[in-house]
């Protein structure tokens, strides 16, 4: 709060409000009010117990705060205390089931399934010299053989493939040549990398305009889109295999030879358009469909087909010869249409719909045995047909149905029985066909090739 100042105060204001304003005379000098203001200012400060009106004017009256007094802390011998360390506070994080990765070696990726670490390593490489392939090769997208050049894979090696860091799905292509010849002791193994395997885990190996010396002999390939394509190439396989890939061998205008080896587990297991293929002993098996081929020639003996959810042969405007094969348990047996050859000495068995069905396809069928399947045995749309010496027993609807307008020739079989009646009720036909079937065989016939398979895909006997 604000206090009045002392009475001699009041008057030394009065005194110069009072001379201030008055002009100079002779009588009152000229500084006389600067005079008279330091002398009230000294006379102000000099009172005892009194603070100066000056100051007040400024100033509270209340009184001031005590000082401070600051006291040192007397000596101690004890060392100064050290800070408290901070520590983070503890987050609980919400409980996640964790998988812990496979024990590999540190030169391993965690979700490979191979303990040996790789003794080559590409990652989309394009190899322009020969170069030789053994142990444990790791391939992480493409890999190219060039057009000068040649891959030499040695017996018992392992070729592993995996997408590389950029996305890019494993593949061999080759534009020179390969040379993988195993064993069958020490077989070359071409698979995934990854720890459960898939059929498109990797593309699988091509061979894109390849007229070279190509084989691959005593190999197996796994977890593919495609096992092994040829375009515009020449390979031989011999022995080799595919498993768990959604087509097992390609061959697209190529001349391609198949020596034993096989297909398992496929979606397709061979298939063939506008080239020249030759399949001798091989076998497909528990495939969605066996072998088909648009165009070009196929000459498929001794091989097994058995198993197929679909077809086991589809073939369409195709040259073929199947000679001494089995075509066991499968949806049905082969389904040929606008095709040209011959088929003979044949098992086409226990198939659950029928065993051959041909349109436009006035091929030769002769010394065959089509019986035990589970709609007719052989049945002709359209084309007409010469069949002769085959067995037609045991089929579920009849040995022959002859559904368009042709003329049919399908004299000395064997329709499951001498009796005439019994002969004649085993073949049926619709529209104005004409079915000539007599003479037909009293006995069965002595058919030609190997052992019939069963639907066991065990060979068995006659």
């Amino acid at each position: 709060m604000f206090t009045a100042p002392p009475v001699y105060d009041c008057g030394l204001l009065l005194f110069w409000g009072m001379i201030g304003p008055m002009k100079e005379t002779p009588f009152i000098p000229r500084n006389l009010p600067v005079t008279l203001l330091i002398t009230i200012l000294i006379v102000s400060t000099c009172s005892a117990g009194e603070t100066p009106f000056w100051k007040r004017l400024f100033t509270s009256d209340e009184p001031p705060a005590p000082p401070v007094k600051i006291v040192a802390p007397p000596p101690t011998t004890q060392p100064p205390p050290q800070p408290t360390p901070v520590v983070a506070p503890t987050v609980s994080a919400p409980a996640v089931p964790v998988t812990l990765p496979l024990e590999v070696s540190p030169r391993q990726p965690r979700t490979s399934r191979f303990i040996e670490a790789a003794d080559s390593h590409f990652s989309n490489r394009l190899l322009t010299e020969d170069t030789i392939w053994k142990g444990q090769v790791l391939v992480e997208g493409g890999v190219t053989i060039a057009p000068q050049a040649t891959v030499t894979i040695e017996p018992g090696t392992t070729v592993r493939f995996r997408p590389s860091a950029d996305g890019a799905i494993g593949l061999l292509l080759i534009r020179g040549r390969i040379r993988a010849v195993g064993t069958k002791d020490l077989p070359i193994t071409f698979t995934s990398d990854e720890v459960a395997p898939a059929a498109g885990d990797w593309q699988g190996i091509l061979l894109l305009d390849s007229s070279k010396d190509n084989i691959l002999e005593w190999c197996r390939i796994d977890a593919t889109v495609t096992g092994v394509s040829a375009v515009f190439s020449e390979l031989t396989l011999r022995q080799s295999s595919v498993t768990r890939s959604r087509t097992g061998v390609v061959a697209r205008s190529s001349h391609l030879i198949v020596a034993g080896g096989g297909v398992t587990g496929c979606l397709t297991g061979y298939s063939f358009q506008d080239g020249d293929v030759e399949l001798d002993a091989i076998s497909a098996r528990s495939n969605r469909q066996g072998v088909k081929i648009h165009g070009g020639s196929l000459s498929m003996s001794a091989a097994v087909v058995i198993g197929s959810e679909e077809s086991a042969v589809d073939a369409t405007g195709a040259r073929l010869r199947l000679e001494g094969s089995s075509i066991v348990a499968n949806g049905s047996g082969a389904i040929l249409n606008g095709c040209r050859g011959d088929l003979v000495a044949n098992r086409i068995v226990e198939n659950r719909t029928t065993g051959l069905e041909l349109t436009a396809s006035p091929l030769k069928v002769f010394n065959n045995r089509i019986s035990g399947n589970g709609s007719f045995g052989v049945v002709v749309h359209s084309g007409g047909g010469t069949l002769w010496d085959n067995a037609l027993e045991g089929n579920q609807k009849g040995g022959l149905l002859v559904s368009g307008a042709d003329e049919v020739t399908a004299v000395a079989n064997w329709w499951g029985s001498s009796d005439p009646e019994r002969v004649r009720g085993a073949i049926s036909k619709g529209g104005d066909s004409t079915i000539t079937y007599i003479p037909f065989l009293a006995v069965a016939p002595i058919l030609l090739g190997s052992d019939p398979v069963t639907s066991s895909g065990k060979m068995g006997a006659e």
